[in-house]
Formats: structure tokens, sequence, C-alpha cells
């Protein structure tokens, strides 16, 4: 009985383990997309990546 407590136990600390290791991953692609939707703080305006004076046409093939 107790070897199979042990069993779970340690299966149980792996899937502990990889999900941790998971969520710190999913935490670290949170923490990028941020940092690209949004500017650092500077001292100079925030700059559009497309500028208003630019017109896009569609283009065709």
């Amino acid at each position: 009985m107790l070897g199979r407590l042990d069993d779970q136990l340690a299966r149980l600390c792996q899937q502990i383990l990889i999900k941790r290791e998971t969520l710190q991953i999913y935490q670290e692609v949170i923490n990028i997309r941020k940092r690209l939707e949004y500017p650092p703080h500077t001292r100079y305006p925030y700059c559009p990546m497309i500028p208003t004076g630019i017109i896009r046409e569609a283009v065709v093939f």
C-alpha cells in the first residue's frame, strides 16, 4: 500500500513540476506580448507603426 502511495505522490509531484514550468513559459509569452503591444515609456511621444499620412491601397494581382 505504501509503495502505491509513493508512486502516486511521485507522479503528482512530476505533474506539478511540468505544470509550473508550463505556467512560467506562458507568463513569459504574455509579458513579451505586452512589451510588443505597448512601447516603453520615453521622453518622446508614441509613434504609430503606420503614419497617418500614408494611404494603404490593396494590391491587385
